[in-house]
């Protein structure tokens, strides 16, 4: 999330997943199963509701880390 370009900060919240709404109990991971080397475009914001929120394109690598595309 570090990479140039993704704009992801610390404290950022985790809105969407490839335009899937990220509920409770539900956990990122879920949603990134088997996405490893393919797009994927998430949804945050700095606060926790979908308006005012942006996209970011990343690549998950196999290990659950996401480097930008």
């Amino acid at each position: 999330m570090t990479e140039p370009g993704v704009n992801i900060k610390e404290g950022d919240y985790l809105i969407a997943i490839n335009g899937r709404t990220l509920r409770a109990p539900q956990t990122p991971d879920e949603l990134l199963t088997n996405t490893a080397n393919d797009v994927v475009t998430l949804t945050v914001n700095s606060k926790p509701a979908a308006d005012g929120s942006r996209k970011v394109v990343v690549k998950p690598w196999a290990t659950n880390s996401v480097c930008a595309n």
